[in-house]
């Protein structure tokens, strides 16, 4: 959970300006905490589609999948 947590602080940190996207990715940190199926792959696609459209670098998202990974 703790990993969750600071994926949720670094996520606020990398998109202060997209709350639609904070949103989906909190959405899905949640329902990967809850168990739910596929949740860690959505999050780690939207991550992936949000690099590969200049909102967040690579590094970024990588940093945040390691982050729930962890979880």
């Amino acid at each position: 959970a703790e990993g969750v947590s600071q994926a949720r602080a670094r996520i606020a940190e990398l998109i202060p300006d997209r709350p639609f996207l904070r949103a989906v990715l909190n959405f899905l940190l949640t329902r990967m905490q809850a168990g739910f199926p596929n949740a860690e792959r959505n999050f780690g696609l939207v991550l992936d589609l949000m690099a590969q459209l200049g909102l967040i670098t690579p590094q970024e998202a990588s940093e945040l999948k390691s982050l729930v990974a962890a979880c």
